[in-house]
């Protein structure tokens, strides 16, 4: 599922504890055999929000038999803390950059870990692979071509740089070379 070309998501929860996604204006409940969506999300949890992925592990590790429950509950769970308010903002955008939103919870500030699943932060540092990515983009190379060298789809490297540009905050190229040049970030030593 590649968020920018198909969709942006608003989510929001139900008195009940469930999860709507509204979908290109039309709402629907998020179910355990949304499996595509899940995988998408957790990918991006994963990814981008390490410390909060392995806090939900945690969470439900008692349910990691049944690995596609386990998966919707982290999921699920993930939406419900960071998102689950309906507004006139996407909660996923076209570019696949989350937008969160302040979920009130009375037991917040009781809760075992909160501000590291409820309201999550992205971890910066960049994965190997987006590193690697990200060098052979500063040294000119384009996405088609660095897919080809590193035998990965053009998919998956768009998805690195992406990723990459989403940790670290920047929005193109210029700004990323501007970023690796400032905190020495391929100079060796």
């Amino acid at each position: 599922m590649r968020n920018s070309d198909e969709h942006r998501y608003e989510y929001f929860g139900t008195p009940e504890g469930e999860v709507m996604i509204i979908e290109n204006g039309a709402a629907r409940t998020y179910i355990q055999e949304d499996l595509a969506f899940t995988t998408y999300m957790l990918e991006k949890i994963k990814s981008l929000y390490s410390e909060a992925y392995k806090a939900l592990c945690s969470v439900y590790q008692k349910s990691a038999l049944n690995r596609t429950y386990y998966e919707f509950l982290i999921v699920r769970r993930f939406i419900n803390c960071n998102f689950s308010k309906l507004d006139n903002v996407s909660d996923v955008d076209e570019e696949g950059t989350f937008h969160f939103e302040f979920v009130p919870c009375p037991l917040r500030a009781e809760r075992k870990y909160c501000n590291i699943i409820c309201n999550a932060k992205i971890d910066t540092s960049l994965s190997a692979c987006e590193k690697e990515i990200m060098k052979l983009c500063l040294d000119g190379k384009r996405s088609d071509e660095i897919a080809d060298m590193l035998f990965k789809s053009i998919h998956t490297v768009r998805t690195h740089k992406r990723n990459a540009y989403q940790k670290l905050g920047v929005n193109s190229i210029q700004e990323f070379f501007a970023y690796a040049k400032k905190n020495n970030l391929f100079n060796s030593k």
